[in-house]
């Protein structure tokens, strides 16, 4: 059984848990819910023999926290795989907010050398946009053989230049597809157009402002301070060690290091639950409406790093080789879950 198989059933299990915390009734014996969901979390873990996971319950704005399996509280770290999209997004939406950057502006106009091809010919370099990286209407696709993943050491300008001249798998707004050198790109645009590296402007200007003590966007940082629950991957019916080395260029489109206590806060404030700045509301916000003119399937777009359903569901998944995540958020409701595991 392979990990993402058994990530799957736990998080289908907790969203429809999660669907069912609607009415007041479930709503008012919590402890009963969360026993039942440590039940069919525990079932998960043992048939799939997952070493750690971790899990954040948001009802009623107070956070009930769950461990299973190794020795870990919801204080150790994982990587949080895709999920931090939804922090970079956070943070070019914020550089247009301040109009240091807007997502209708050509990525070109920012990276003079980044030229696409559709069809063997070039593209206007006005046809590609902030816009198109952000909700994922680039032309990009996560297929490697077209679009290869950056290698270790590499920072965010030498991979984004081994995609350019790339030719893109469809015209830019033409529809979407998921891809993670969209947001690759986004943290170098992040870079070039406020002077600093990735890691050092989301920490100061998103991961501090709200008060996520234990969100890491520099992975050595996190493996010195804080308590990070190692990797692993299935073989054999059996959990192993596996420790995958992490390119600086891969960051921003998956690779922060959080835990529980600092997701489920990141989902509080996503709910409105926690005061933030004007500012900082109105960005979130502005990250959970969708894309209008194109659909992920028949009910799902694609926002600023999240997904959105019809019926008001927000989430986002997340993986890497060894570790794997989902967040779920129900603003008509107040509730919230986060998943992390190894």
């Amino acid at each position: 059984m392979k990990k993402s198989r058994m990530t799957l059933g736990l998080l289908v299990m907790l969203s429809c848990l999660l669907l069912r915390s609607v009415p007041a009734t479930a709503l008012s014996n919590p402890a009963e819910t969360t026993d039942e969901i440590s039940t069919m979390v525990q079932e998960h873990i043992d048939k799939a023999k997952i070493p750690s996971v971790s899990i954040g319950i948001v009802r009623n704005n107070e956070v009930t926290y769950l461990s299973f399996g190794e020795q870990y509280d919801s204080n150790a770290l994982y990587q949080i795989g895709s999920t931090t999209k939804a922090f970079t997004a956070l943070a070019i939406l914020w550089l247009d907010d301040e109009g240091v950057l807007s997502l209708d502006d050509p990525v070109n106009a920012y990276l003079p050398w980044f030229c696409m091809k559709y069809n063997g010919q070039e593209i206007p370099g006005s046809d590609i946009t902030i816009a198109n990286l952000l909700y994922q209407t680039s032309g990009f696709t996560n297929d490697e053989s077209k679009y290869p993943k950056a290698k270790p050491g590499m920072t965010l300008e030498a991979y984004i230049r081994t995609l350019a001249g790339c030719e893109l798998s469809f015209y830019p707004s033409a529809q979407y597809a998921y891809a993670n050198a969209n947001y690759a790109t986004l943290g170098l645009l992040i870079e070039v157009v406020t002077g600093k590296s990735y890691q050092d402007f989301m920490s100061t200007t998103i991961i501090k402002p709200l008060s996520l003590q234990n969100t890491y966007v520099d992975p050595e940082l996190a493996a010195i301070e804080g308590n990070v629950v190692p990797g692993s991957r299935l073989s054999f019916f059996q959990a192993h060690p596996y420790d995958v080395p992490v390119s600086t260029a891969s960051i921003p489109s998956g690779y922060i290091f959080s835990n529980a206590h600092d997701i489920s806060r990141w989902l509080q404030i996503q709910l409105g639950a926690i005061e933030v700045s004007p500012q900082m509301r109105r960005i979130i916000e502005k990250s959970h409406q969708p894309d209008e003119n194109h659909f992920v399937n028949a009910n799902t777009r694609y926002a600023a790093g999240w997904f959105v359903q019809d019926d008001g569901t927000i989430y986002h998944t997340g993986g890497t080789p060894n570790y794997s995540t989902k967040f779920f958020l129900r603003p008509d409701t107040g509730t919230a879950v986060c998943v992390l595991a190894n």
